[in-house]
């Protein structure tokens, strides 16, 4: 049986290391992600609610892409309350508030194929822009 300051402990190093990788991704992903935040605001998508429809829609696919990466044990080892976050389900909600048709999501590619990093990677976008990238 572990003692109680061996589990505080344990929680604290993977607080730690988690911190530290955020922000070792947010760092080598910085260009990346300013490249990406110039080409939506270029679509102006709170201009109108037709281009806020678009850009729904553009989440929606975004989060149906990798809605298989929040079932991934090997993520939910990193972050264990991945199980806690898809959006999918919020996203078509939108959609559907917007009058915009919610594509199929069968249509979805195997997200379960990728990468560690690259689902890490996934998982990092979706966190952020939910966040707002802060």
């Amino acid at each position: 049986m572990s003692s109680p300051l061996a589990t505080d402990a344990s929680l604290g190093a993977v607080a730690g290391a988690t911190l530290a990788l955020s922000q070792r991704l947010k760092g080598e992903t910085a260009r990346v992600h300013d490249m990406l935040d110039q080409l939506v605001m270029s679509t102006k998508p709170f201009d109108s609610r037709d281009n806020y429809g678009r850009f729904v829609l553009t989440q929606y696919l975004f989060q149906r892409d990798i809605e298989s990466l929040y079932d991934d044990a090997r993520l939910q080892a990193m972050i264990p309350d991945l199980p806690s976050r898809p959006r999918l389900a919020a996203a078509a909600l939108d959609l559907q508030d917007l009058g915009v048709v919610v594509p199929d999501a069968a249509d979805a590619p195997a997200a379960a194929r990728l990468a560690m990093q690259e689902g890490l990677g996934g998982v990092y976008v979706t966190v952020g822009s939910k966040l707002g990238g802060g």
